[in-house]
This record gives structure tokens, sequence and C-alpha cells, in this order.
């Protein structure tokens, strides 16, 4: 039975950023792909550790919407109150599930007060079938980072089933649509997120390392495994590599002969997460 796919997307990175401007930027970037209405969700937190008052805001991304958002942001710059991230998506059309059925969606927060916050990202595989995965990170999202005076340290992109819910997944919760195997990387994940500036989770189609990364492992000794082509500088402290096959029939927990070879030789520098 074919299920609908997604394009995923995850950049973890260091520096202070306003959630406001990176909203703004988000909005820039989707708003071309989007044909229904975008939306915005987020939560409001009390200071208290020991308080256990959430409140829900957003909806359909408006004027009034984004007003609200930046009174609150404001709110939390202050210490007011903690707004942990937010998130930004737009449903197909015609579609069942809100959570499931998106054109793209976007999701930032930082881990448990870790110096390392994560975009998180998805795109419908039927609208995307020809993007370049590479550039599109790296032209609105790299390049505006370090405009930001942040750093990235990790990325990682692969295509996975729709209901699989895959921006769940990378919070690092478990569903019940997750195989033994995906259930144990949630766990992995979940512990080691603020680790992965110097490990990395597995080996996925497109990959991100940073240079604390390549302490342990040579550009020579990628280029080995997936070929030169495949292999790209993107600033000296930046490579990206990705796997020689296809990324749209790329499966999370099923390993391609190169992709063991890589997995296998990063687990015996240690740079494997476990």
């Amino acid at each position: 039975m074919y299920y609908k796919k997604d394009i995923v997307i995850s950049i973890n990175f260091t520096g202070e950023i306003n959630q406001l401007e990176l909203l703004n930027h988000l909005v820039q970037v989707f708003s071309p792909m989007e044909k229904e209405k975008m939306e915005l969700t987020y939560v409001i937190k009390e200071p208290s550790e020991k308080s256990l008052k959430i409140k829900a805001r957003g909806g359909v991304l408006n004027k009034k919407t984004l007003a609200n958002f930046e009174k609150n942001i404001k709110l939390h710059d202050k210490k007011e109150i903690i707004i942990p991230g937010f998130s930004l998506h737009s449903n197909l059309s015609g579609w069942v599930y809100r959570a499931i059925d998106t054109s793209f969606a976007t999701t930032y927060y930082t881990y448990n007060n870790s110096a390392i916050k994560t975009l998180n990202m998805t795109l419908d595989v039927d609208n995307n079938k020809n993007l370049d995965v590479m550039s599109f990170i790296e032209n609105n999202f790299l390049k505006y980072l370090v405009f930001k005076n942040c750093v990235c340290v990790y990325a990682f992109v692969f295509a996975c089933e729709k209901k699989q819910m895959p921006l769940v997944f990378l919070k690092g919760v478990h569903t019940e649509f997750l195989n033994k195997y995906e259930d144990k990387k949630v766990s992995i994940w979940s512990e080691n997120q603020n680790t992965c500036d110097k490990k990395v989770l597995d080996v996925f189609w497109g990959n991100i390392i940073s240079k604390e990364h390549l302490k342990k492992v040579s550009v020579e000794d990628i280029e080995r495994f997936v070929g030169k082509n495949n292999v790209f500088s993107i600033t000296p402290d930046l490579l990206w590599f990705n796997l020689p096959e296809d990324l749209l029939k790329f499966e999370f927990s099923k390993y391609s002969w190169k992709r063991k070879r890589i997995y296998r030789f990063f687990e015996k520098k240690q740079l494997i997460m476990s």
C-alpha cells in the first residue's frame, strides 16, 4: 500500500535567535510553497518550574495572530513568561488529519534549556519531487543562521511516511507508528540531542556534520564511501554528504550496504549516539 511521504529536515544550531524574526523569515521561505492558509501555534508557560500552567495560543496566520505573538515574545524576552518554541504549518487541500496531511510544517524549539536549538521541517514529497535539498537548506537556513550569528552544529535529511508523524518523532516522542528500531532511535535522540554537536544520531540520506565530528573522520573517508560527487564543503566548518541513492525511496530503518558501511565506520570512530 502506498503511503504519502514527507521530506524531513532537522537543523541543530547554537546561538541566540529572536523567535519573531525567525518566524517572519520562515513565512517568507514557505509562502511561495503553501497553497492553503498557514497556521501558527505556540504554548505559553509560567516561568516557575513548579507551575504546570500551559496556555496554547495561535491560529490562522494573520495580522492579529502575528501581533499577539509579538506581544507575547516581548513578555518572553522580559522573562515574564516562557515560550519554548513555535510551529508553523499549512495543510494540503482536502486534508483529513491536521497533524499529518501537511503541505509543509516546521517547528522551532530549545531542548531542555540546552545551548542547542532545533529547527525541524517537513515538505510534502508530491509537491517537492525536484527539490535541490542541499541548496534549499544552505540558501534559506544556513546563510540566515550565519547572518544571525548562530552556528549550525548538525543537520540531517531523510524521507518518511506522513503517518509516522516525523516532527513528533524528532522531538523525541514515541508513537504507535514506529517499529522497534525507530522507537529505540527516538529514545537515543531524546536522551542525547544536546550532544549532537559531537555525535550523530545515524547516517541519513543527507547529513551535515561540523568541525567537532570532523575531528574523528576525514573528508577523504566519507568520499571513499559515497563518492566525491556526493560530498560538499558548505563552509570550512560544515560538510554535506548524501547517500548515492534516491532520497524519496529512503526508509529510516532499512540500510543499503553503503549506508551500513558508513554507519559501522562511524560507530568504530565512536561518532554514533548510543
